[in-house]
């Protein structure tokens, strides 16, 4: 879903509330001719919450984000409820599943535009984390070359 903001000619004439122009893509791969059919459908809404809560009433828009939220907190824990694929320093594989307590901190940690609430690493951050994986003679070659 594409959004972009509709620019008012002259804002100091502006009459109304703001607006946001959204594209909607949507296509289906069995329509009653049997063709894969796409379209782009168009819809304007409010560009802010009020706005929002006026045209829509406050319980929908709540409903939206309640649901919305939902479906991406799910969408985070998901993979950890279904257990995850780590591979040891041996080339190993085991599943390891993420204890009910974890998932809970990844949900309460969640916040919209933020991957599961961590910060992101630095470089130093990510080659330390990379050691553990270095074999003994990896490790020799890296001493060696670092001095």
């Amino acid at each position: 879903m594409a959004t972009k903001a509709k620019a008012d000619a002259n804002p100091a004439e502006a009459t109304g509330p703001r607006t946001l122009d959204i594209n909607i893509s949507i296509s289906a791969d069995k329509a009653p001719d049997g063709q894969q059919r796409k379209l782009t459908l168009h819809r304007t809404v409010p560009d802010n919450v009020a706005g929002f809560i006026e045209e829509f009433t406050e319980p929908i828009v709540l409903s939206l984000i309640d649901k919305s939220i939902t479906d991406l907190c799910r969408a985070r824990t998901r993979p950890g409820l279904e257990g995850k694929d780590v591979t040891d320093a041996n080339g190993a594989t085991t599943t390891e599943i993420v204890t009910d307590k974890e998932l809970q901190k990844i949900v309460n940690e969640y916040k919209p535009g933020l991957v599961r609430g961590r910060a992101r690493k630095t470089p130093l951050d990510k080659i330390l984390g990379n050691l553990d994986s270095l074999s003994d003679e990896e490790l020799e070659a890296l001493k060696a070359r670092i001095g």
